[in-house]
């Protein structure tokens, strides 16, 4: 696969022991895409899959707006209190950006191939998804996967 124009950031995962619209006019919103992927990835590799949940896709959705306004890639600062908020027992979270058309294949291969975000894909604990995507005026798309662990909460 051809990586120019395009950058990883490692993954993050946050986790406590017990306790939206496209920005801009992107060609096709992939989330949909991503999520069979990924979920196609995780049964593969004997786990189950990522149940979509309202609450993250719009926390994703809003990330990868925010991300594409001041067209610069950056985790979450806030990802351990909004975990809290939305009262998961653990979350994480992938992002990626790409100047060029993509598939969702594409985005999750980029992720399974570097480790911290392959881990992220494939915590074991995780039972919930959601991914958002934004284009700016650039042209430049802007991608975020969360994964969440939920513990009584139901979406």
């Amino acid at each position: 696969m051809k990586m120019s124009g395009r950058l990883l950031v490692a993954g993050l995962l946050v986790g406590l022991m017990c306790g939206a619209p496209v920005a801009g006019a992107a060609p096709e919103n992939l989330t949909q895409g991503i999520t069979d992927e990924i979920n196609q990835i995780r049964v593969a590799a004997k786990l189950p899959p990522l149940e979509p949940d309202r609450a993250l896709a719009a926390l994703a959705g809003e990330w990868s707006e925010r991300m594409a306004r001041r067209n610069r890639l950056a985790h979450r600062d806030d990802l351990i209190s909004q975990m809290k908020r939305l009262g998961y027992r653990a979350i994480n979270e992938n992002i990626f950006y790409t100047t060029g058309p993509i598939t969702a294949r594409e985005v999750v291969a980029a992720w399974m191939n570097s480790p911290g975000h392959r881990r992220n894909l494939l915590a074991p604990g995780m039972n919930r998804i959601g991914v958002g995507q934004a284009m700016n005026r650039s042209g430049v798309t802007y991608f975020t996967f969360n994964g969440a662990q939920a513990g009584e909460r139901v979406d």
